[in-house]
């Protein structure tokens, strides 16, 4: 899928689309959440951009994975490509301890391929 045909099936969203194209372009994406996404590209709806990087993932241009956090810290303990594959304990090196996966401690990462 290129970013011409997303721009046909989103065409409220082709500034948002652009500015993803830029970013792609210019080598700068590294690993970005989606809330980052969000404040980067600012998207006329939030549900909009998520279904272009579900199609620009599909598509093998973007990577996106699973990212677990340690409880109330930015720093992660893990990451997995899958949801299934995401656990309900994990070992938290950074308190070394064993934790809980809670929903607000996994963000979906997106990376450039």
């Amino acid at each position: 899928m290129t970013f011409s045909d997303i721009t046909r099936s989103f065409p409220a969203e082709r500034a948002t689309i652009g500015r993803l194209e830029e970013l792609l372009r210019s080598g700068s994406w590294g690993s970005r959440t989606f809330d980052h996404l969000v404040a980067d590209t600012q998207p006329t709806s939030e549900a909009s951009l998520a279904l272009i990087l579900e199609q620009l993932a599909a598509g093998g241009v973007l990577r996106h994975a699973y990212r677990i956090y340690s409880h109330g810290s930015p720093k992660p303990i893990d990451e997995v490509n899958t949801w299934s594959d995401i656990p309900d304990e994990i070992h938290d090196s950074h308190t070394g301890s064993l934790a809980k996966v809670e929903l607000d401690d996994v963000k979906v990462i997106y990376s450039a391929r």
